[in-house]
């Protein structure tokens, strides 16, 4: 009686231990998925800020013919074209003195002058980090003298 007794004593004590286990490891790998998806936002963030950064430097180097950047798109990668774990899309649309686009309720409050420029960074997660963090984030903007 007393060897049974330790018998499952024993069966217990290993069952109650790979269970314990099982939730340690499940455990240990979701806040590993979710620092890998942390790190994966945070690179996204930084890229989005260089796009937009990048952005407004290339209007700067237009001067007067902002015109000429009217839906214009320029395409980022990182680290290379190849390969890219990150795409930044920007795009340019020239605003029209008037601004018809919009309604007539503004009271004239809104007045752009002719360079104004409202520009559109558009960055998504691509390749093996889109399959570890499906990231799309979005950076809106006007540029104007």
């Amino acid at each position: 009686m007393k060897k049974a007794f330790s018998m499952i004593t024993a069966i217990i004590f290993i069952i109650v231990l790979g269970l314990s286990s099982t939730v340690i490891l499940s455990t240990s790998l979701s806040t590993l998925s979710l620092s890998q998806r942390t790190y994966i936002k945070d690179q996204a963030e930084i890229f989005l800020k260089s796009a937009s950064q990048y952005a407004i430097a290339y209007w700067l180097s237009k001067n007067d013919k902002v015109s000429d950047l009217n839906n214009k798109v320029i395409t980022l990668y990182y680290p290379d074209e190849t390969n890219p774990s990150y795409k930044a899309k920007i795009m340019y649309k020239w605003v029209d003195k008037d601004f018809t686009g919009l309604s007539n309720n503004s009271g004239g409050m809104l007045n752009y002058d002719d360079n104004t420029v409202r520009v559109i960074v558009v960055l998504e997660t691509s390749g093996v980090v889109k399959d570890l963090a499906n990231i799309r984030l979005v950076d809106d903007f006007t540029l104007g003298n």
